[in-house]
């Protein structure tokens, strides 16, 4: 009977074991953010590191700026870049192809 107990004991402990790691996992990742603002950051910071809208001095001071809590200002920095890019993305598709 004690060897059943151990064995359950050892099945249950390896399970919250992996359940403890994918949470620990999924917070690193930035699955999950505490803070929604953070979150939309990041989307931001990817959408402009995609189509290459910003430099890496730029990124290193909006980063210095997130760890600063000084959201705002990247906020409304990410929004310019955004609106730049979706500008240009209009301008070129209105430009007719030879």
């Amino acid at each position: 009977m004690q060897g059943k107990q151990r064995k359950t004991t050892l099945r249950r402990l390896l399970w919250y074991g992996l359940c403890l790691s994918l949470l620990l996992w999924a917070i690193w990742s930035g699955f999950f953010t505490l803070d929604p603002r953070l979150a939309a950051i990041k989307e931001e910071m990817a959408f402009l590191l995609k189509r290459n809208a910003i430099s890496p001095a730029e990124l290193q001071w909006a980063l210095e700026q997130v760890e600063k809590r000084n959201l705002e200002e990247v906020e409304a920095f990410l929004a310019e870049r955004i609106a730049l890019v979706q500008q240009q993305q209009a301008q070129t598709r209105s430009q007719p192809r030879p």
